[in-house]
């Protein structure tokens, strides 16, 4: 979703996304004012799936290493079980507190 976002902001190759990886990524780097919100956006997608993908592959490797090949079905899975959950937990909090009303 953030992805699709921040093409549709103005980040349309990665040409573009070069431009973020020039900074430094000090706390004092703001991509939104230094490049636009459309790269700051790619750049969080982005960052994010690298973080999931190596969580989800780090579970897989512990896991094989206990249980053998069945832990490669199910190592990624428990080792971003605690994520998942604490997402889909806060956006029902969040729908909770802010009452969702249909458009139009």
């Amino acid at each position: 979703m953030l992805l699709c976002a921040g093409v549709l902001s103005g980040c349309r190759s990665w040409g573009d996304y070069k431009r973020v990886l020039r900074h430094s990524g000090r706390a004092v780097a703001d991509f939104v004012l230094l490049d636009g919100p459309g790269l700051a956006l790619v750049n969080m997608a982005l960052t994010g799936a690298i973080g999931f993908g190596y969580l989800l592959a780090k579970g897989v490797q512990e896991a094989v290493a206990e249980k053998g090949l069945l832990g490669a079905l199910t190592g990624g899975a428990a080792s971003a079980a605690g994520g998942i959950t604490a997402a889909i937990f806060l956006g029902v909090v969040v729908a909770l507190i802010f009452k969702p009303k249909p458009k139009g």
